[in-house]
């Protein structure tokens, strides 16, 4: 059973209610959000965002390599480990203008949750048409 910091149950709540209102976002977008912010608290064991720390957003980082995709098994993609620390930044920005939080976490502090993509594989050039023409006459039997 998961440990439930009610501070934090009360800020989260506030954010979401910031996102609906504020910023207009939809019910699956908030959802989303929760899901992040629940992950971020599994990472951090709960723990009051009143004591927050930069290295927690480190340990969150770590924390997401590890986890793995619940259907498949394999460890969560580079886009999905991004979006959720977005989602997470977006947070702890907005937490740091809070009356009661200005104090104890800086803008800054959010800065390391970003994610590093890897490198685009090299882009496939695709045949035009006069070398499909050529493999084809190649391949067919002469008269």
């Amino acid at each position: 059973m998961r440990k439930i910091n009610e501070e934090n149950e009360r800020i989260k709540r506030a954010y979401l209610i910031f996102l609906r209102e504020a910023k207009g976002q939809d019910e699956s977008s908030l959802d989303k959000v929760a899901a992040a912010l629940l992950d971020f608290e599994t990472a951090i064991s709960f723990r009051s965002f009143k004591a927050f720390h930069r290295e927690w957003a480190t340990k969150f980082k770590t924390h997401l390599t590890k986890r793995k995709n619940m259907r498949t098994g394999k460890p969560l993609g580079v886009t999905t480990r991004d979006a959720t620390l977005r989602l997470v930044k977006a947070f702890i920005e907005w937490l740091s203008t809070q009356p009661g939080y200005k104090s104890r976490i800086s803008y800054a502090d959010a800065r390391p949750t970003s994610i590093t993509m890897p490198a685009k594989p090299a882009r496939r050039i695709s045949p035009d048409l006069r070398n499909i023409l050529r493999w084809l006459n190649a391949r067919m039997p002469s008269d």
